[in-house]
C-alpha cells in the first residue's frame, strides 16, 4: 500500500486514507477522515485534486 495514493472525504474513507502510502482528505471532509489523512487539500467542488497532483509532479522534477 506504500505506493498507493488515496483521496477521501468521509468516515468510510478513513481506513483507506490511513493505509495508503499518501492519504489525502478533501477540505470539506469529516473530522475522522482528516485525522487519518497525511494531507488536507481544498474542497471537493474545486480543482483541488488536480492542483495537488500538479504540485506533486512539479516537486518530483526538481
Amino acid at each position: 500500500m506504500r505506493e498507493v495514493m488515496a483521496f477521501g472525504d468521509n468516515d468510510n474513507d478513513a481506513e483507506m486514507l490511513r493505509l495508503a502510502g499518501l492519504g489525502v482528505a478533501m477540505g470539506n471532509a469529516s473530522a475522522r477522515a482528516k485525522m487519518y489523512a497525511d494531507s488536507v487539500i481544498g474542497r471537493h467542488n474545486t480543482p483541488a485534486i488536480a492542483d495537488f497532483l500538479a504540485t506533486l509532479s512539479l516537486s518530483q522534477r526538481e
